[in-house]
């Protein structure tokens, strides 16, 4: 499976807004935790040696149909999203936080925390007293220009495709028109 230009703008407005905002979180979440462990439900884990997302305990569903159920409007299409779904993403190392954020940035009741297990980075879902502080409206805003990218790309991608036929074949009548002197 490879990833579209577009998957890959959806990746990085997800890693800015991760970085920028929810790692710190993460780690505040993981550090509360490990003071006080309480459950957890693990959903996933990142195989740096085959450079790949595994979900874990059918989150994967669970997680889609959450966002379908709630989110859906954000994306707009879920050409791009529905990809970071399937029971194995493939994800190079710099994209390997793309899920988790997108989890603590959509899911306010529960927290991602993150720790190691057998080797990987493994990331579980649970509730702490931890305020989310990540601005969801800053998310949300620089969303409406992935939005507006697939929202043109729909409206005018086959207009252009037809212009451009139009064009080459005009030429190529052009071609068969003998110059009168």
């Amino acid at each position: 499976m490879g990833w579209t230009k577009k998957d890959k703008v959806l990746f990085r407005i997800i890693q800015e807004f991760g970085d920028s905002d929810i790692e710190a979180q993460i780690q505040k979440s993981t550090e509360t935790f490990f003071k006080k462990p309480t459950t957890f439900t693990v959903f996933g884990y990142y195989d740096a040696a085959h450079q790949q997302f595994v979900w874990q305990q059918d989150m994967n569903r669970r997680m889609e149909q959450f966002i379908r159920g709630g989110y859906q409007p954000l994306f707009g299409s879920d050409r791009s999203w529905k990809k970071l779904f399937r029971s194995r993403v493939p994800l190079p190392p710099r994209y390997q936080n793309v899920i988790p954020y997108l989890m603590e940035m959509l899911n306010a009741q529960y927290r991602v925390i993150q720790f190691v297990h057998d080797g990987h980075d493994t990331y579980a879902f649970v509730e702490l007293p931890v305020k989310q502080t990540f601005s969801f409206d800053a998310f949300s805003n620089a969303m409406f220009l992935y939005r507006m990218d697939d929202e043109m790309e729909q409206k005018y991608g086959t207009k252009r495709t037809r212009s451009r036929k139009n064009r080459k074949s005009r030429r190529k009548s052009n071609k068969n028109v003998k110059k009168i002197d």
